[in-house]
């Protein structure tokens, strides 16, 4: 059955602020209750108490140069949290959430899981870095418990047909072939350059661009430095020698702040292009790289400007981050998929969230087989270009 946004709105389950959240972050030593006995995160499925909370999870870089995108998990998710227990939560049961920092790491993501299993949870919003979710939902489903990921892309997240593991956001070859579409028919680039920080999500990322530039466009450079680098002058340096109309990175704006500011520095005028790891982070890419960001492009789903206001007058001072909507249709989604089966059993969630339909501030979220959103071949992607500090829409072709 198809719910649109404001239908679950009329029945009081996804609008309105109260508190009532339980938040862990490991990293700061703070834990909830022991998780409820017979949960159905210690891999069971039998309900605990009605009188007990529904508990998820959240996994993601709460520490570390990422936490930014942790924050937005977090951010997200109590957003939906917040406004289900403010109309009496699940059935009448109160929601809460334990959040766990896998560092961005994916040696530490299995742990993170771990943890969250043993608290008990019901489903979990995450991870983030598709290095890190790969392994972790793995633990997932083993347990029979629900993973929405928020902001994984790469395809083998869902790929490997794992029937609990879901994402709300786009694939790397649907970002990637609209990238590569711009970059040969619309800014008619003759040379191309191509870097990836060799990461799950960057290394698939670039090399989905590269394969869909074939035949296309030349390719001068293509080569990958480890996500720690901060010395760039030997990469750009091939920029300069072998020549680009444009240059491309896979990874995450962190680094990507640097990369930017070192190739304004050497010299290099030619505009970079990256994908969702760059796109929308205001105090950590744009204001960082200051007017050299001009002119970059990057890959996006358009923004709900809603939604913006919506997080600015719920955390006063903060600027969200691209991913916070998302996270926020990631544990809604979820939600009411428990909801909607009266269960914490993982498989029947999934099923629910694979029968399910809704109308959110992403568009309509419908799953394939998969685990990914139904959608055209190149997703929601549109091309973004930074004009005066900020992000516009450039191509929505």
């Amino acid at each position: 059955m198809r719910r649109t946004w404001m239908d679950v709105t009329r029945n009081g389950l996804w609008t309105g602020l109260a508190a009532g959240i339980a938040l862990a972050v490991a990293a700061c030593g703070k834990d909830p209750a022991p998780a409820p006995s017979g949960g159905a995160g210690a891999g069971g499925g039998a309900a605990p108490a009605s009188s007990e909370p529904i508990r998820i999870g959240v996994g993601g870089p709460i520490t570390g140069p990422q936490a930014k995108n942790g924050s937005d998990l977090v951010d997200g998710t109590t957003m939906a949290v917040e406004e289900w227990n403010a109309k009496g939560g699940i059935r009448g049961r109160k929601i809460e959430f334990v959040a766990r920092d896998d560092e961005a790491d994916p040696k530490k993501a299995p742990t993170a899981a771990a943890q969250l299993i043993d608290q008990g949870v019901v489903g979990v919003i995450g991870h983030f870095n598709s290095g890190s979710t790969i392994p972790a939902s793995k633990a997932y489903a083993d347990k029979g418990i629900v993973c929405i990921t928020p902001a994984s892309t790469n395809e083998f997240v869902t790929d490997r047909g794992l029937p609990t593991v879901f994402r709300v956001c786009g694939r790397d070859d649907q970002q990637a072939a609209r990238a590569a579409k711009f970059v040969a028919e619309e800014f008619k680039a003759k040379k191309v350059a191509i870097f990836d920080n060799r990461t799950a999500y960057g290394k698939g990322l670039a090399d989905n661009f590269a394969n869909a530039l074939k035949g296309r466009v030349e390719i001068t450079v293509r080569e990958g430095f480890d996500e720690k680098e901060r010395n760039f002058k030997p990469y750009l340096n091939m920029i300069k020698e072998k020549g680009a109309d444009i240059w491309y990175f896979g990874g995450i704006f962190e680094q990507a702040a640097p990369l930017l500011i070192q190739a304004r520095g050497v010299g290099i005028t030619a505009p970079m292009m990256s994908g969702d790891g760059v796109h929308g982070y205001v105090d950590d890419f744009l204001k960082k790289v200051g007017e050299g960001a001009n002119g970059t492009f990057t890959t996006f789903p358009p923004t709900d400007p809603a939604f913006i206001q919506r997080y600015k007058a719920r955390f006063a001072g903060k600027e969200p981050g691209p991913y916070a909507i998302f996270s926020y249709v990631a544990a809604n989604v979820l939600l009411h998929a428990i909801h909607d089966s009266g269960s914490e059993d993982g498989r029947k969630v999934a099923e629910a969230l694979h029968k399910g339909s809704w109308d959110s501030p992403l568009g309509k979220i419908e799953f394939d087989a998969k685990g990914d959103v139904k959608g055209p071949p190149e997703g929601t992607y549109v091309v973004w270009v930074v004009k005066d500090g900020a992000h516009v829409v450039h191509s929505s072709k």
